[in-house]
């Protein structure tokens, strides 16, 4: 897991291999794991958006699911997070 910053705004971004390894059932908790971190990073810097990068639609819609129920739960913070696919080819 990779964590930079891009003007201004913050990204977590991840190889396709590393995306693997927390894909894999057994890493569930890995995935909460990162999307605490984008939370607790939107909850730092209100005025900016954190991206998190993934390289497959499955894991994309795994963590969006993810931020739409804690906005459903009233953690608003959760709708400064986006997702941005990029596929290899």
């Amino acid at each position: 897991m990779k964590s930079k910053k891009q003007s201004q705004n913050f990204e977590i971004e991840f190889t396709p291999e590393e995306e693997d390894e927390f894909v894999d059932k057994a890493s569930y908790p890995s995935w909460t794991t990162l999307i605490s971190v984008a939370i607790i990073t939107a909850r730092k810097h209100p005025d900016e958006i954190t991206y998190i990068d993934v390289a497959k639609i499955e894991t994309a819609s795994l963590v969006e699911n993810a931020l739409i129920t804690l906005a459903e739960q009233g953690d608003l913070d959760a709708l400064r997070i986006e997702i941005r696919l990029n596929t290899l080819h």
